[in-house]
């Protein structure tokens, strides 16, 4: 049986979902400030197919405040206009309608490994735009300093960057986009500032557009990359895009509102904005759920506290189950945001290989009741890999206690 809550009454036969890139670590908190009377006359009509005008100035003023500038060196900027904006029902409805205004059919998006599994079928199903891997660490690292516990999968290079463009050039799917995810996933990890530089450079040169998903921005808890924390694309260029650049951030992961199905995508290409302002009449927000997160996002004094709180919970549940692979012997990534760890169970597996991963996967199921996302289909070049998401749980610290008694008992076994 697979449930949704996790609680003390729990059997130690019931399967641990710990795949869904999900965060209720702070649901109750959440749910406190949104019970409240909503319904209002607006509700009822139609709005503008890219977002209410009153709900995109409340996001610009929020997204300048808390995700585009929030660093002490964001010190020359420039504000986010409302119609810079646009609100769509999720982050996934704002890739899709990328990809079918950004690229002609057959062509290719370049996208470092590993990455977030659904991009591939974000890009094909509807686009016919095919994800193409950026390996930064098989085309021969540059930097001499790489921390592998921070970076295993090398970091950004140009030459990489090149290799994979090139391939996709003589495969005859000509690159249109880089596609980056900041903080990471399944790593959790940040890109530094002159690494990201290095890549808003290439694509320029390229002639190519960047997409910087940055959904995960505000769940930033460890300021241990490098002595830098998380800095958004729009903060590190002053809030200068061009045509070329498009930021995209959303309520599902930073506020655990995945159900609300709000995304939002600033870019200053007005061409681009003129036609999601067409495809987005098909995909647009409720009334409803954009006079919530209004209110929500209006009010200062609980934004604060709601994304202090966030991020400590995070750190907490990060800590307690690094900690414990830590003394089970069990490597992983050390995270720096995000929701999750990516471990490496690599030598448990009977060799080394992606059949044996799916089959290491299916043993996790069956034999321990815990489903962990297998690096394969996040296109991960180690075989043994796994993503663990330790926020899904609303009951986040007693879902972490039995992945590590399952993961004991694991090692146990194996040793």
């Amino acid at each position: 049986t697979i449930i949704p809550l996790f609680g003390k009454n729990a059997t130690e036969t019931e399967v641990l979902l710990m795949a869904v890139a999900e965060n209720n670590i702070c649901g109750d908190i959440l749910l406190q400030q949104l019970q409240m009377p909503f319904m209002q006359p607006s509700m009822l009509n139609y709005t503008m197919s890219s977002g209410s005008p009153e709900f995109k100035e409340q996001l610009a003023s929020f997204l300048d405040e808390f995700v585009f500038y929030n660093t002490k060196e964001d010190t020359e900027i420039i504000p986010t206009a409302a119609d810079e904006i646009v609100v769509s029902p999720g982050v996934a409805s704002l890739l899709v309608q990328l990809s079918l205004l950004l690229f002609n059919p057959g062509d290719s998006v370049l996208v470092p490994i590993p990455y977030y599994p659904a991009f591939d079928h974000d890009f094909s199903n509807f686009g016919d735009v095919t994800t193409v891997p950026v390996d930064f660490l098989a085309d021969g690292d540059p930097h001499p300093n790489l921390d592998p516990d921070l970076e295993p999968f090398g970091r950004p290079c140009e030459a990489a960057l090149e290799k994979a463009f090139q391939r996709a050039l003589h495969a005859g799917m000509p690159p249109k986009a880089l596609l980056l995810t900041n903080p990471g996933n399944p790593t959790g990890s940040i890109y530094a500032s002159q690494d990201l530089l290095l890549m808003v450079q290439w694509c320029r040169r390229k002639g190519l557009h960047l997409i910087v998903d940055e959904i995960y921005a505000l769940s930033v808890f460890a300021d241990t990359h490098q002595g830098l924390g998380f800095r958004s694309v729009v903060g590190l260029l002053g809030g200068r895009l061009g045509g070329q650049v498009h930021v995209l951030w959303g309520f599902s992961k930073d506020f655990g509102a995945s159900g609300l199905r709000v995304g939002v995508l600033r870019s200053q290409n007005r061409d681009l904005l003129r036609a999601l302002g067409s495809t987005n009449e098909a995909m647009q927000v409720s009334g409803l759920a954009q006079y919530a997160l209004a209110t929500l996002v209006q009010d200062r004094s609980f934004v604060r506290a709601y994304i202090t709180a966030n991020q400590q919970r995070l750190h907490t549940a990060h800590l307690k189950l690094s900690s414990a692979l830590s003394k089970l012997g069990i490597p992983y990534i050390s995270s720096q945001g995000g929701i999750f760890i990516f471990i490496n169970l690599g030598k448990y597996l009977k060799e080394d290989s992606f059949e044996a991963e799916g089959a290491f996967f299916d043993l996790l199921h069956s034999k321990y009741a815990l489903v962990l996302t297998p690096g394969r289909p996040c296109h991960c070049r180690i075989p043994g890999y796994f993503r663990i998401c330790y926020a899904y749980y609303k009951e986040w610290d007693i879902a972490i206690d039995r992945c590590i008694r399952q993961l004991t008992l694991l090692v146990q076994d194996m040793s």
